[in-house]
């Protein structure tokens, strides 16, 4: 399961320069993890602690494009 990123985002980008597979990006409103490319090996990590796993709680996350 890939993982996710909350809708509390605040925008640090910390979450990037841990990612192997470079699966986050930015969008206007926070940064996403793109489903496809990640490869849930837990390298990332929300120093906020904005970041979770699908099914984790889906209504307080976003997904890529939505």
């Amino acid at each position: 399961m890939p993982r996710v990123i909350d809708k509390d985002c605040v925008k640090c980008g910390a979450c990037t320069a841990d990612c192997p597979v470079e699966a986050i990006h930015e969008e206007p409103e926070q940064f996403v993890v793109d489903p496809n490319v990640c490869i849930d090996c837990g390298e990332c990590h929300c120093p906020f602690g904005h970041m979770g796993k699908i099914p984790f709680d889906f209504n307080k996350y976003r997904t890529q494009g939505k």
